[in-house]
């Protein structure tokens, strides 16, 4: 028997599938992938990749037609844009995460491809998309996308991620170990 946070995903990733921006709907989060280690206060990480802004008035429908919340942020943008809600019916919390479809191609492009390092979260988006369980693509993008992230770590990035970040774990003024 599939359990209520998987349900309550798939019910989700259902909603939104029948939006014209969506592209996919996947799963991830510590839900993701096997769930291993999963514990029942867990919430679901629904990540929604769009071709285009989906409207918040058609959020708060979903949010609604999913059997509305106790409470409630959406709109967020701290870190990308997002919703994040407690699911009446269940209690669950569910944090859905909007990904430009476009924005996320580049960012695989990026670690996979030119081995260009960032400051911290160099691979994160490539350990997202890898992890996760698609839920809704009906085109087959996502499952494209994933099979993108099917390699070897390359050599080329972690030299990269090594040099620019060496430096400051020490070795200049702003380092993390002077903060």
């Amino acid at each position: 028997m599939e359990n209520a946070h998987l349900s309550l995903a798939r019910r989700l990733a259902g909603l939104f599938s029948r939006l014209p921006q969506v592209e996919a709907v996947a799963l991830g989060g510590s839900r993701g992938g096997a769930g291993v280690g999963t514990d029942a206060a867990s919430d679901i990480d629904v990540y929604v990749y769009t071709r285009g802004e989906i409207p918040l008035a058609a959020r708060e429908g979903i949010v609604e037609a999913a059997g509305g919340a106790t409470r409630a942020d959406l709109g967020m943008s701290f870190w990308g844009p997002g919703d994040e809600w407690l699911h009446a019916p269940t209690g669950i919390h569910v944090d859905a995460i909007y990904f430009d479809a476009a924005w996320m191609e580049e960012q695989l492009d990026r670690v996979l491809v030119r081995h260009e390092a960032s400051l911290g979260y160099t691979t994160c988006f490539w350990h997202t998309v890898r992890g996760s369980v698609a839920l809704e693509d009906s085109r087959g993008w996502f499952a494209g996308l994933q099979a993108r992230c099917a390699v070897a770590y390359p050599e080329e990035l972690r030299c990269a991620i090594v040099a620019l970040n060496h430096p400051v774990l020490r070795d200049v003024l702003p380092a993390f170990a002077n903060q």
